[in-house]
């Protein structure tokens, strides 16, 4: 790190002054169950929206207060191959935010009519072309003859000891849009008692805290347009950089629901320097791809072979803290020139992948190796988010 107003002072920075961002739960962009593994988020956020992990932070920089220019010199190993000019200052950007087109409402409210065992729910009646239900946040209800408000929680959940019998709880049932002209789908609920029988709540209206999205109206946005905050900012322009990703939607039904089901075993699999266990890996993986690209995965069907060993590692620098005992995982992957850029993001998901998966008192240690048995890349050892040195 140089000074421009003194060229001759320079300051190196510790190597852990570099820090990647994206990976941690507060970080993320897609809303997540809460009780869903967050390693599954990474992946399904990396194969969906790669860009958001392109962020890093550089931190332990302590300068005077008056300083308002610095220039970083990072250096990089012969390993690249790429040439030192592929890499100039229109990669860099300041003061840049992934953004994802979600945004609450609270639904149409639905009449509890008793003519048909579903409603279909609809976020906004004016505006249904361009606004489509992501997810059901809560489903509320206005009990009769009283203006208390009453909370319904869903089926799939953990409160059914704390509720009596009789209780309604809400399912829903996503399908492809009833209106060909809108795309996109709709959302359908029921009411269901604890054992999934039919049980309509004691109430005639009903509405829903909902998230949605504007269908495909957020990729017609071009490059360079200038977005209107809704609340104040400290900003003075928001502007899009590239064009927003095509909507896509996971298949309601084949195969995928199967494979989805077969994850329950798959996790049972340890990693191990067993066939099988790059075969489980690999088909976790491809669960959470691009349903159209999930067959042409560069990254993925470049790992060749995953191999894994036991180590001991000291935990922090700490002299009382001692030392734990960890999983060594060694990927050894083709290294093409079409697939290097991917390949270190990629590997750089699995790391934090990996490392959510550590049991407890343990962690994982990702090395990235070539077929030439040369080390391409080594992490520092984590367990869960937090690295271990």
């Amino acid at each position: 790190m140089g000074d421009p107003k003194n060229p001759d002072a320079l300051y190196s920075l510790p190597s852990h002054s570099l820090v990647q961002v994206g990976f941690r739960e507060e970080e993320s962009v897609i809303p997540y169950p809460g009780h869903a593994h967050p390693g599954y988020r990474l992946m399904f956020e990396y194969f969906h929206f790669p860009e958001k992990f392109y962020f890093f932070d550089i931190k332990h920089i302590f300068l005077p207060q008056d300083t308002q220019d610095i220039t970083f010199f990072i250096s990089l190993s012969d390993n690249f191959t790429f040439k030192a000019n592929d890499i100039t200052g229109r990669n860099f950007k300041l003061h840049c935010a992934p953004i994802v087109n979600l945004f609450h409402k609270t639904s149409e409210p639905i009449r509890l009519d008793h003519h048909v065992h579903e409603y279909r729910l609809i976020a906004d009646l004016k505006q249904e072309k361009t606004t489509e239900i992501h997810s059901i946040l809560e489903v509320k209800a206005n009990i009769d003859g009283s203006s208390r408000l009453e909370t319904f929680n869903p089926y799939f959940s953990y409160s059914h000891q704390s509720l009596k019998e009789g209780e309604s709880f809400w399912v829903s049932r996503r399908v492809p849009s009833l209106n060909p002209a809108f795309g996109g789908t709709d959302i359908f609920v029921s009411f269901v008692d604890q054992h999934m029988n039919p049980h309509a709540p004691p109430t005639h209206t009903l509405f829903a805290n909902v998230s949605c999205t504007n269908r495909f109206l957020a990729h017609e946005i071009p490059v360079e347009s200038v977005l209107e905050p809704e609340k104040e900012n400290p900003a003075a322009q928001i502007v899009c950089l590239h064009r927003p990703t095509l909507q896509y939607y996971p298949a309601t039904e084949g195969t995928s629901q199967w494979r989805l089901v077969s994850q329950l075993s798959l996790n049972h699999l340890s990693l191990s320097n067993a066939p099988t266990s790059l075969l489980a890996f690999r088909e976790i993986v491809q669960l959470y791809a691009d349903a159209q690209t999930s067959g042409a995965l560069p990254e993925l069907n470049a790992i060749l072979k995953m191999q894994t060993s036991s180590v001991i590692r000291r935990f922090g620098i700490d002299a009382w803290r001692g030392f734990v005992t960890g999983t060594h995982i060694q990927l050894t992957a083709d290294r093409e020139k079409d697939v290097q850029k991917n390949l270190f993001l990629f590997t750089s998901v699995l790391n934090h992948f990996f490392a959510l998966f550590a049991s407890v008192n343990s962690f994982t240690e990702l090395a990235l190796y070539n077929q030439n048995h040369e080390v391409w890349k080594t992490w520092h050892p984590m367990a869960g988010n937090q690295p271990l040195l």
